[in-house]
């Protein structure tokens, strides 16, 4: 495998960084709930820190993302304690709400 086609292992700085990037669409997509998106980014990034499994080279970098994106829209934070799971299927990360989170989302 080349340099340039080798896989390296993310780390949540790098995923920090990504989600600051996108600090716009997350204040979109958390205006109407109590979630401040700074807060929501800091939260995030230890979440992913605590799973490692979640910061290997076959991880579907993008997955993670969008499942947290998704985690953003449903006004929850993907900490565990408030609902939200990210978890690894494959190499896809995907969010799933436990009953925690089906009830502050009023289901």
């Amino acid at each position: 495998m080349s340099p340039s086609t080798a896989l390296t292992v993310a780390t949540p700085r790098e995923y920090e960084v990504m989600l600051n990037q996108r600090m716009d669409r997350l204040s979109a997509l958390l205006a109407g709930t109590d979630i401040d998106p700074e807060k929501f980014v800091g939260m995030t990034v230890q979440a992913i820190a605590r799973h490692p499994e979640l910061l290997a080279p076959t991880v579907d970098r993008d997955s993670l993302l969008l499942a947290v994106l998704s985690t953003a829209e449903m006004g929850l934070t993907p900490t565990g304690a408030n609902g939200t799971h990210l978890v690894l299927y494959g190499n896809k990360v995907v969010p799933i709400t436990d009953w925690r989170g089906l009830i502050k989302m009023g289901m």
